[in-house]
């Protein structure tokens, strides 16, 4: 009697476990972050119902349900909530985070525009990443046992879509101090610097005070490092000069990429044909005009391709 009360007890756990999950995962895919909330970090109030969302169960579910909601921060740029449940989870079950839990609360930060939130969890993930390798060497003096269950542990290392997502979050502050420093880290920790931490850091001197001139210098030295030209790093140029009005350097980089081979995608034509659009009001200049009006035709005409209209 007793092992089919505690058979029963299980499957109870099991079921009520499962109907959590199910509505955390359509909270999630709803956007209803009040109602996540109640069913991942409330703490659990005398005489609630077994199952019910204001008793959350002491033992942790498994992680991937905690990066559906993660997903769900970046999707609706909730980086406040991502970064809460990252660091209730710290708290009470730190062994069961991941780089792709710290990847994606950097992400959600970095789409609510939040890139010191974005920095601190760079810096607690680090943080954690210590803490770890101490716990491997603790667990090499306790035995193979230890050592087998600290070396799982210490698995977590910054990765390329850490960075990159650490740079969007810094060129959309603003921060080219700071997105230096994290391409010079990603060097450090052997991480490909692409094309699009290359673009991200155009961007950020593009949105910090020194404007274009910075943002083609950034470009020059990418290229040097090897990060490589792509649409992508000219399209951060073309932007970083329509940003600061350089219409006419904005035009020289839009030709210079195709003179070098690269195709311009949908977004380079629409981005001249701003440009142009912006430039002519502006310029009192008719050469400029003349190289303004003959970039927007070209521009409008590929973009005419791309719809089917040509």
């Amino acid at each position: 009697a007793a092992a089919a009360a505690l058979r029963a007890e299980a499957a109870r756990r099991r079921g009520a476990e499962a109907q959590r999950i199910a509505a955390i995962s359509k909270a999630a895919s709803d956007g209803n972050f009040g109602r996540i909330a109640n069913l991942l970090l409330r703490p659990t109030r005398a005489g609630s119902k077994p199952g019910s969302e204001r008793n959350a169960p002491s033992e942790p579910l498994p992680i991937q349900v905690y990066s559906v909601v993660l997903r769900a921060c970046v999707t609706h740029g909730e980086g406040g909530f991502a970064c809460e449940l990252l660091r209730h989870l710290r708290s009470t079950y730190p062994d069961l985070l991941d780089t792709q839990a710290y990847n994606l609360a950097i992400r959600a930060c970095g789409v609510s525009a939040d890139w010191e939130m974005a920095v601190e969890i760079f810096d607690e993930m680090k943080d954690d990443m210590r803490e770890r390798a101490a716990a491997l060497c603790d667990g090499r003096e306790g035995g193979p046992d230890a050592v087998a269950g600290a070396t799982g542990a210490a698995a977590l290392r910054p990765d390329a879509y850490t960075f990159n997502s650490l740079l969007y979050a810094l060129a959309a502050g603003g921060q080219p101090a700071m997105a230096e420093e994290v391409i010079s880290e990603m060097v450090d920790a052997g991480v490909t610097v692409s094309d699009y931490a290359a673009s991200a850091l155009i961007t950020a001197h593009a949105n910090g005070s020194k404007g274009a001139r910075n943002a083609l210098e950034a470009a020059r030295r990418m290229a040097e490092m090897g990060a490589g030209e792509s649409v992508h790093t000219f399209n951060a140029v073309i932007r970083a000069c329509a940003k600061h009005a350089e219409w006419e350097k904005a035009i020289y980089i839009y030709n210079k990429m195709q003179q070098r081979g690269i195709e311009p995608n949908e977004y380079s034509h629409k981005l001249i044909l701003r440009v142009a659009k912006a430039g002519v009001v502006a310029t009192e200049s008719a050469q400029l005009t003349a190289a303004l009006a003959s970039a927007a035709m070209s521009a409008a005409g590929a973009l005419g391709v791309v719809y089917g209209l040509l």
